[in-house]
């Protein structure tokens, strides 16, 4: 167990963080990036919103892709769009927030997904719904505490 684990009083099973469960393979993409590249990715990919990045890799926005649909079919057409035009602030969950409140945030923000980071804005990987669901349920845990 790393030292920033955090031990449940009166017993010997850690509690669960973000840092536990997060995906860790998560795709990042630059402001540049085109929509189109974006949308391939959620199509491909696993998530449906995806976390726009600036040099350092600290998260200045989120594309989702319901947005992207919007878009679509507005103009006919992502082409000729980036990233920059299309995202939005993102809501985040910081690494050492437990599972608990990371369920919490999903179903108070409406959120499938929702990108993890660091102290200093870098991201570190991202959540799901599902992966909320299946991490307690593999090692017995309730969602809420």
């Amino acid at each position: 167990m790393k030292t920033n684990d955090v031990m449940e009083t009166g017993t010997h099973s850690e509690k669960r963080t973000a840092n536990h469960f997060m995906n860790r393979d998560t795709p990042i993409f630059k402001k540049e990036t085109p929509c189109d590249a974006l949308l391939s990715e959620m199509l491909t990919g696993q998530f449906t919103r995806l976390p726009i990045v600036d040099d350092q890799d600290r998260l200045i926005g989120i594309v989702d892709q319901g947005d992207l649909l919007k878009m679509a079919l507005k103009r006919g057409s992502l082409k000729q769009m980036c990233a920059a035009e299309m995202m939005k602030e993102s809501f985040f969950i910081l690494t050492h927030c437990p599972s608990f409140q990371v369920a919490r945030a999903l179903r108070d923000n409406h959120l499938h997904d929702v990108p993890v980071v660091d102290h200093d804005n870098h991201v570190m990987g991202m959540i799901t719904a599902k992966s909320v669901f299946r991490q307690n349920r593999l090692n017995n845990h309730p969602i809420e505490r």
